[in-house]
Order: C-alpha cells, then sequence, then structure tokens
C-alpha cells in the first residue's frame, strides 16, 4: 500500500492506494468527512478518480445545489 498526498484548493487530503487484483487498484481516502473509495486499472487511474470524486463532491455544480 502507498500513500499518496492530493491537493485539491489548496486542502492536502492523504489516500491510500493499493491493489486489489491483477488489474484492479483501489485509492481510498477521506474527504469533508466522508470516506471517498475509488477504483482503476491502474494505481494511476484510481488516483485520478478519487480526484475527480473528491473535486465533485467539494462542488456538484449548480444542477445539484439547493
Amino acid at each position: 500500500m502507498s500513500e499518496q498526498t492530493i491537493d485539491i484548493s489548496g486542502q492536502r487530503f492523504i489516500i491510500q492506494v493499493y491493489p486489489m487484483a491483477k488489474a484492479i487498484w483501489i485509492a481510498v481516502g477521506e474527504h469533508l468527512g466522508e470516506q471517498l473509495r475509488t477504483r482503476g486499472q491502474t494505481a494511476t487511474q484510481a488516483v485520478m478518480a478519487w480526484r475527480r470524486a473528491a473535486e465533485f463532491k467539494a462542488d456538484p455544480g449548480p444542477e445539484f445545489r439547493s
């Protein structure tokens, strides 16, 4: 398991990245008090998916705001 530091809007998040199967990597970390878990075919893809999920949670867009 390796750790990655992700910077989103000036905030740093530490996530763990590890292989789940031959071609499945998992990235997991806490963001805004909730645990986010994503996957990808490579470690890089899993980290990028985690970043996208965290950015979406931080700003879901006008159609999701009340």
